[in-house]
């Protein structure tokens, strides 16, 4: 139950941090919503540290209005696999890119900003 409810607390921390990027969200309300996940967050224990997902490598849409991004989940028997989540600015939305049993990383954004390029662990599945 702890691993679930530390997951919830960083999750919520890590949306406050991605709306903190937008011009939609302005200073007042980015703080705070910040300042209510941290209220949450309880202390870091190495078993919690387990549970934790990370996020790295964001990366905006040419256009502005897309951010790409890679989560890390929890570490499994397999390891820790990566996937790429959006961030879509026009109606805020947060959703899973990709869907895997493998990792994908290193999104890249087409010049247009129509594409988006990313590297997996796939092999020959599709």
């Amino acid at each position: 139950m702890v691993g679930f409810i530390n997951r919830r607390c960083y999750a919520y921390l890590a949306i406050a941090i991605l709306l903190s990027f937008t011009e939609r969200a302005n200073s007042t309300r980015a703080q705070q919503s910040i300042t209510e996940a941290a209220a949450q967050i309880k202390p870091l224990t190495p078993e919690a540290a387990l549970n934790l997902r990370f996020i790295s490598d964001l990366k905006l849409s040419p256009d502005g209005m897309r951010l790409a991004f890679v989560v890390t989940e929890p570490a499994t028997d397999d390891g820790r696999a990566t996937h790429i989540w959006m961030y879509d600015k026009r109606d805020g939305s947060v959703r899973q890119f990709t869907y895997s049993k493998k990792s994908e990383k290193w999104p890249r954004w087409s010049p247009d900003g129509q594409q988006l390029a990313f590297l997996s662990n796939r092999g020959e599945e599709r």
